[in-house]
């Protein structure tokens, strides 16, 4: 069995569900046949003119353990992408082994977080890498954000998971205790850093959406201002106020 990394950028246009939407339902898809999925994380790129893409600038990444190589995977992956991309996206696939991403291409996938990085450039640093990538459309508008999101899930440092074993639960005041039991989430902590004792309470406000932190899905807790306890922040709608 290999763990695999699967970035996938580029599929939706404007009005139409978004890639992390696309990549949690191949993950379902995945998860039937051979192989077992790890969560989806989302990463967040550039925002600027320059750069092109359809609403944030996001992409998104799969970690999958599977017994195959990773053309297969590719193949998989590509013949989803052909069944369910929205016509006029442009969508691309990057497919890397988990432990044999470059500290090279990471640090081109932080740039795409903070400038514009060309096509020519990122394909570059990826086969140097040896990631396997794929324009499915032909125009490789998504290509940066594929492999951008595999780089960036490699960091261990980045992105927020947007499926995880749990996180889609109805939650309403959780001890600390119960979310590790019953999630995917490894570790709580609070916005400095520090860890919150397994009885504690947290005030969850919609559906968790921890962080990539440590290489570990994390989910960061403030005090809160009208309770006895802690406050998720990461719930969909809340600002990310916690250190980066």
């Amino acid at each position: 069995m290999s763990d695999f990394l699967i970035g996938i950028d580029d599929t939706d246009v404007d009005g139409t569900p978004g890639t992390g939407r696309l990549a949690r339902e191949l993950a379902e898809v995945l998860s039937g046949d051979d192989a077992v999925v790890h969560g989806v994380t989302r990463h967040q790129h550039w925002r600027h003119p320059s750069v092109p893409y359809t609403a944030r600038n996001s992409s998104a990444c799969l970690r999958v353990t599977w017994s195959t190589e990773s053309s297969d995977v590719a193949d998989a992956v590509e013949t989803f992408l052909r069944a369910h991309f929205v016509e006029g996206a442009d969508p691309a696939l990057a497919v890397g082994r988990e432990g044999s991403v470059p500290q090279a291409l990471i640090e081109l996938g932080r740039r795409t977080k903070r400038e514009f990085v060309t096509v020519e450039a990122a394909e570059e640093a990826a086969s140097a890498g040896g990631l396997e990538v794929r324009s499915v459309a032909g125009r490789r508008h998504g290509v940066v954000g594929a492999i951008a999101a595999v780089a960036l899930r490699a960091s261990g440092d980045d992105g927020r998971f947007v499926e995880l074993a749990g996180i889609r639960l109805e939650w309403t005041e959780p001890t600390v205790a119960e979310l590790l039991e019953r999630t995917g989430i490894v570790r709580v902590e609070d916005d400095r850093g520090g860890t919150v004792p397994p009885g504690d309470r947290i005030i969850v406000n919609g559906w968790l959406r921890p962080s990539l932190r440590y290489s570990e899905p994390t989910l960061i807790v403030a005090r809160s201002a009208t309770a006895d306890g802690w406050e998720n922040i990461e719930s969909r709608g809340h600002a990310h106020r916690h250190r980066h």
